[in-house]
C-alpha cells in the first residue's frame, strides 16, 4: 500500500457537533465524498470512462458495472482517509448576538471556551426570546495542526490527490455555516515524496484559480472574535442591508438602479393590506407605503440564499419580542433552500470574499409567501402573494457594483473580477 500525509491549518473554528469529544475535527465522512467530487470533474471532467479504474468496487473483468451508479453521481475513488488532529483544540462559544449578561453567563459556565459574538446569522436562532446563552449558541473548535492520511494501492491516485488538495481546501470550508468563514483550512504541507512536483502554493494564486471573483481585505486580523464581527458587517451590507447603522442592502440598491423593488418592500405591503391588529416595527402610526400599480417587485434576496423563513419584528406583539415569520415555499417544493453562492475564505487572519455565478436553478422561480405570528394562532400561514426571481443575475457584475459603492469599513482589493 502507498502513503499520501497532507497537514492542514486550521483558520477558523469548525462548528462540530461532536465537538467536546477528545479529537474532535474534520471529519472524512464529510471530506471524502467533497474531494472526491471535485477530483473527477476537474481531472475528468466527469467522463465515466477516464475515471473508472479509479473508482471504488471497478473491476477490470466488468469494466462498465459502475456505469449506472456513476450516473446516479457516484464518484467513490478506491482510497481510505484518515484525519488526526494534534492536541486538545482551542473551543468556542458561537452566537450571532450575546448581549453582556448572557456573554457573562457564557464566561462563567464555560470558562475552557472562548466567546465569539456578532458572527453571520443562524436561521434557528431566537436571540429575542431565549433567556440562556447556550440556547443562542453553537460550538466550534480549532486546532493548529491537521494530519490528512491517504491510503492507496494505486499510486496514481494519491498523485491526483497531491495534484488538487491545495485548490480543494482554498475552494471549500467545512461543518455548519461555511459559507460565512466557518472551518477554513489550509493545506501547509505534503509529504516530502510529493513536495519536488506539489509545493505549497501562494494562497492567492489558489483563491484565483478556485473562483469567478475574489475580493481581498487588505489588514490581517488577529483575533477570531474581529474576524467574525467583520465578515458579519460586510456580508450584511451585501444582502440585508444593516438596521443598526441604518445602511440599505448592496443588493437592493443595484436593482433598484434597475428599476426593480425588492420582495422586502412586497411583504410589507401586503401585509398591510392583512389589516392586522399586529404592527410591524416602524409603520405604526402611519400608513403603510405604496407604490404606483405596475411596480416591478422581485424575490431578489433569494439569489443570494434561500433559507426558508425571513423574520419581522412588530411593534405591538401578542407576546415580549414575538415576530411575524414569512415563509418561502415554491410549486411542489422544487426548491426548500438554496446555499449562497458568495464564500468568504479566511487565511493567517484576512477575510476574502469570493464565489462563482449563481445557479440558473434559481433564477425566473415562482414562490408564495405565507405569513405567521409567533405565539399566536391567531395569524398562521396567511398568503402574502406570489413573486419570481429575476431571470437573469450576474454575480461578478453585482459584486463589482457592491465594491465600487465605498460604504465596506474594510478595505478590500480586488484579485479577480
Amino acid at each position: 500500500m502507498h502513503t499520501l500525509t497532507v497537514t492542514l491549518k486550521q483558520h477558523t473554528p469548525l462548528i462540530h457537533f461532536q465537538h467536546n469529544q477528545t479529537g474532535a475535527t474534520l471529519r472524512a465522512s464529510e471530506v471524502k465524498p467533497k474531494l472526491d467530487k471535485f477530483i473527477v470533474q476537474k481531472e475528468f471532467n466527469d467522463d465515466f470512462s477516464k475515471c473508472r479504474s479509479f473508482l471504488s468496487g471497478y473491476d477490470a473483468q466488468k469494466p462498465d458495472s459502475l456505469y449506472e451508479k456513476f450516473n446516479d453521481r457516484f464518484r467513490a475513488l478506491n482510497y481510505k482517509l484518515r484525519i488526526k488532529a494534534e492536541g486538545q483544540g482551542r473551543h468556542f462559544i458561537i452566537a450571532s448576538y450575546l448581549n453582556q449578561g448572557k456573554e457573562a453567563s457564557a464566561r462563567s459556565a464555560r470558562r475552557d471556551a472562548e466567546i465569539i459574538s456578532k458572527t453571520p446569522y443562524f436561521a434557528q436562532e431566537k436571540e429575542y426570546r431565549y433567556e440562556q446563552w447556550n440556547e443562542l449558541s453553537k460550538e466550534g473548535i480549532l486546532h493548529d495542526k491537521i494530519a490528512m492520511t491517504f491510503t492507496c494501492g494505486n499510486m496514481d491516485i494519491l498523485k491526483l490527490i497531491a495534484k488538487h488538495i491545495q485548490v480543494f481546501f482554498a475552494r471549500y470550508n467545512f461543518g455548519t455555516r461555511q459559507s460565512k468563514g466557518f472551518g477554513s483550512f489550509s493545506v501547509c504541507g505534503i509529504s516530502s515524496s510529493y513536495q519536488a512536483k506539489y509545493s505549497i502554493r501562494n494562497y492567492d494564486d489558489l483563491m484565483k484559480e478556485s473562483f469567478a471573483f475574489v475580493y481581498k481585505n487588505k489588514r490581517p486580523k488577529s483575533q477570531l472574535k474581529d474576524i467574525f464581527s467583520c465578515i458579519n458587517e460586510d456580508y450584511k451590507l451585501i444582502k440585508s442591508g444593516n438596521s443598526r447603522t441604518k445602511e440599505k442592502s448592496l443588493l437592493m440598491r443595484y436593482y433598484y438602479d434597475r428599476r426593480i423593488r425588492w420582495e422586502k418592500r412586497f411583504i410589507k405591503q401586503k401585509y398591510g393590506e392583512l389589516n392586522l391588529r399586529y404592527m410591524l416595527k416602524g409603520s405604526a402610526g402611519r400608513a403603510v407605503d405604496r407604490d404606483p400599480a405596475g411596480t416591478n417587485y422581485k424575490f431578489i434576496r433569494a439569489l443570494l440564499g434561500l433559507p426558508g423563513t425571513y423574520e419581522f419584528m412588530l411593534d405591538n406583539p401578542p407576546r415580549s419580542n414575538s415576530k411575524m415569520i414569512v415563509k418561502v415555499t415554491s410549486p411542489g417544493n422544487e426548491i426548500e433552500r438554496y446555499q449562497s453562492p458568495i464564500t468568504i475564505k479566511v487565511y493567517n487572519g484576512i477575510i476574502y470574499i469570493a464565489g462563482n455565478e449563481a445557479n440558473r436553478k434559481i433564477m425566473e422561480k415562482n414562490f408564495t409567501l405565507l405569513c405567521s405570528i409567533e405565539n399566536t394562532n391567531e395569524v398562521k400561514d396567511r398568503r402574502l402573494g406570489n413573486i419570481q426571481t429575476p431571470n437573469d443575475f450576474s454575480l461578478s457584475e453585482f459584486m463589482r457594483y457592491a465594491m465600487s459603492q465605498g460604504q465596506f469599513r474594510n478595505n478590500y482589493q480586488a484579485l479577480k473580477q
